[in-house]
């Protein structure tokens, strides 16, 4: 019965070819763009999965003021590890920084992390070599990763070599290689090139400096037992932070398959399970597009079965053995469309993953993928021979052999139907596109409150800066030079400060905390308020005096700022200046309170400004400058506006998948019209025959084919805006900084459908208007 199934669908296949090849080539792009969207969202939705404890791991989160932080104070894992017995580990991560390493003769610059020695009891980084009890016990081991080792000692075992690396201080500084570990997954949400122990921080910095309870730098997680409660460790954790604060803060744990995705958290730099959701949705009405199609043309196509159908009723099939008949077909086409769309992801892959950031690669021959492009296969046969199975095994012998068919009209309905919901859904994706885009337009060209053009970043050891910013001032292609603790879009200390002047009951301030010189503002065009800046003319600043920004002063609700005091690092000082609010983190958020403080004895991040038009030319030039102050130390240049920009790589990504997604929508929903205008054109021949002989114009006779359409296209867009308007809107939430919702994208939307569904309906309509009469009257 099968074998005869299979040869009748190839010999239906082979007879139609214009409806075989819309059929195949449709399902296979939605199929493929399933596939790949999927391949996409299992990237996203991996991250993490790799640690074998991974359902005991928990990030530590605290709550300030409504807003959930991932950074919490040194002093609380080692607490709560000691007082809570259900907390059988925890591990804390602080200040991922490019440091300089050496060997021998050669010299590279790589991310380096501080981390309690007990990150391998906690996570699964796999240490090739070295014990991971005691790798880093001592304030001077360090453990690298493949990478690292490979450049940096190339062919020799690293585990036992004494590597430098440049602190603080700027001197070179000798370590011990205790372990090499496997390079950290990309799908990990802690990434680093090389440890650093935490015990360093005695060293390097104040020995209370990572045991305090108010500076929140530090990123904690913690391994908890198994089948533990943890709104009950929640409970205790709070209040072993309100003990050692006196402040009530809602202290909580968060699951690490929740991390890389949970965008709620504050200054969150992972993914989004909204847009899990969003593109398993878009891969599904791909594919159901794909399948509408099918349905529309199997239908539209009927009444050239029917003859077919009521012989196989007549020699004895029953309605269950023709709808049997029309899976097995649509199976065909859909496996046929599956080799299609194998072939299609090999040559668009590269492209895919340039779009969306990822390096995702497929292994055809893997068991886990093969099950599931064939279930994928299946959905879609099943799903695209659903309808055309009902509707053409109901036919009465009698009426098929007569070429007969009742509820026509109900066919004609169903069509229109499936129609709307195609293009409405399209229509949709397209409006995301347009908002998207011009949500990113405004990113980009937004007034952030500071110069970010011609700003050249780079990584000194923060020592010799006077030195290098004297010689490089003297090249007429640069404007200024500051020194500054960080990049100005990656602030990475963050700090409680509890006492002010003015202060009203236990109120506190989280500020940003940024070290900078005395030429900051002036190089990054940040404009003052009140007061002054940092200046040299006043020796006593380092030591006594602060400079806030406004939205400080409006947290601290203060009146007049300048000349009153805030208690920072031991000490009072008086506010001296008040800058205007600039947009240091992404549009997502608004301003937070920022707190520069003078460090002019060492600040590794360099801001050269430099003129517009002599980029190219003054880039080596700096290089040369920089060398001969510092001759062993490895330069990496970034450009400040590219590094803004990254801030939004993810939405920029997604906007990309959403143009890529528009298009294919509409393409697929322009090949199903395509189908359906060439049978209705086919269907109508004599008729069109005869209303030329009777005098009917060509425009006349487009209009007539073509109007039925698209109407219906223009339902669907009216149907598409408030669904678009609703989720549009939801997603600029978001944006503590965006555009609004304007009439033009709505109607931009319709008009391009419109435009480019009666391009796909005219072709044919002006093809069948322009026949010749007489052979039209000979059809059939």
């Amino acid at each position: 019965m099968f074998r005869n199934y299979f040869i009748t669908a190839i010999r239906n296949i082979k007879k139609n070819k214009i409806y075989s090849v819309i059929n195949i080539l449709g399902l296979s792009i939605g199929i493929a763009s399933a596939i790949l969207i999927l391949s996409w969202v299992n990237d996203e939705t991996g991250y993490d999965s790799f640690h074998k404890q991974k359902d005991q791991v928990y990030r530590v989160l605290i709550d300030f003021d409504g807003e959930k932080a991932s950074t919490v104070c040194g002093a609380l894992a080692p607490t709560i590890k000691r007082e809570i017995p259900e907390i059988s580990d925890v591990v804390r991560f602080w200040n991922s920084n490019p440091w300089q390493l050496y060997y021998g003769g050669k010299n590279i610059e790589r991310v380096g992390n501080y981390v309690d020695p007990s990150i391998f009891n906690v996570f699964s980084f796999q240490l090739l070599k070295g014990d991971k009890n005691t790798a880093l016990q001592d304030h001077h081991s360090v453990v690298i990763t493949e990478s690292v080792a490979n450049s940096l000692i190339a062919n020799k075992d690293a585990v036992g070599n004494t590597i430098y690396i440049r602190n603080r201080m700027g001197e070179k500084e000798a370590f011990t290689v205790t372990g090499v570990m496997h390079d950290v997954p990309k799908n990990s949400h802690i990434q680093f090139d090389f440890l650093f122990s935490y015990t360093l921080f005695g060293q390097w910095y104040r020995n209370d400096f990572a045991e305090k309870w108010t500076n929140n730098s530090f990123t904690s997680y913690v391994l908890v037992k198994e089948k533990s409660d943890i709104s009950f460790i929640n409970r205790k954790i709070s209040a072993c932070y309100e003990k050692n604060t006196n402040k009530k803060r809602g202290v909580s744990l968060q699951p690490l398959k929740d991390v890389y995705l949970n965008a709620d958290i504050n200054r969150h730099a992972g993914g989004d399970f909204t847009y899990i959701k969003l593109f398993i949705g878009i891969a599904f009405f791909i594919l159901l597009i794909s399948c509408i199609n099918y349905m529309n043309l199997a239908t539209a196509y009927s009444a050239q079965r029917s003859k077919e159908i009521g012989l196989r009723k007549v020699v004895g099939a029953n309605r269950v053995q023709i709808g049997m008949y029309q899976f097995f077909e649509s199976l065909v086409y859909a496996f046929a469309a599956l080799i299609v769309a194998l072939l299609i992801i090999y040559f668009v892959q590269p492209l895919f993953n340039s779009s969306s950031g990822k390096n995702i690669s497929i292994d055809y021959l893997d068991p886990t993928f093969l099950i599931g492009v064939i279930a994928i296969a299946l959905i879609t046969g099943l799903l695209a021979g659903f309808y055309p199975a009902v509707y053409l095994s109901a036919f009465q012998p009698i009426n098929a052999l007569k070429v007969v068919s009742k509820g026509g009209q109900k066919l004609s309905s169903f069509r229109t139907v499936l129609i709307v919901f195609q293009f409405t859904f399209t229509t949709v994706i397209l409006i995301a596109t347009l908002v998207t885009s011009t949500q990113m337009n405004f990113i980009k060209k937004k007034d952030l409150g500071f110069s970010k053009d011609n700003l050249i970043y780079t990584w000194t050891s923060g020592f010799n800066n006077d030195a290098i910013r004297q010689e490089l001032l003297k090249n007429p292609n640069i404007i200024n030079v500051a020194g500054s603790g960080a990049q100005l879009d990656r602030v990475l200390w963050w700090q409680n400060v509890k006492e002010w002047e003015g202060q009203k009951g236990d109120q506190f301030v989280q500020y940003g905390i940024l070290e900078v010189d005395d030429n900051f503002i002036d190089t990054y065009g940040i404009k003052l308020s009140q007061g002054r800046f940092y200046s040299k003319d006043f020796p006593s600043d380092e030591q006594q005096a602060i400079v806030i920004n406004k939205s400080a002063v409006k947290t601290m609700k203060m009146v007049a700022p300048i000349g009153k005091t805030i208690f920072y690092n031991g000490a009072n000082r008086r506010i001296v200046g008040v800058v205007e609010d600039f947009h240091w983190e992404s549009l997502h958020s608004t301003i937070t309170p920022l707190l520069f403080v003078l460090y002019p004895k060492q600040l590794r991040c360099l801001g050269i400004k430099v003129r517009n038009e002599n980029i190219a030319e003054v880039l080596p030039q700096i290089k040369n400058v920089i060398s001969r102050i510092e001759p062993d130390y490895f330069l990496e240049y970034k450009f400040l506006d590219e590094e803004l920009y990254n801030l939004y790589a993810k939405e920029q990504r997604r906007n990309t998948l959403y143009s890529l997604f528009s298009f294919i929508s509409i393409a697929l929903s322009c090949m199903g019209l395509f189908g359906l205008i060439s049978f209705t054109a086919q269907k109508r021949t004599k008729e069109i025959g005869i209303r030329k002989i009777l005098g009917a114009s060509i425009h006349g006779i487009v209009f007539m084919i073509s109007k039925d359409f698209l109407k219906w296209i223009l339902v669907a867009n009216i149907l598409a805006w408030p669904i678009a308007y609703y989720f549009m809107n939801k997603w600029l939430q978001d944006f503590a900084y965006r555009i609004d919702l304007s009439w033009w994208m709505f109607l931009a939307s319709g008009v391009i459908t419109l435009v480019i569904a009666l391009a796909t309906v005219s072709y044919q309509a002006v093809k069948a208007a322009t026949a010749n009469p007489v052979n039209s009257l000979k059809y059939e």
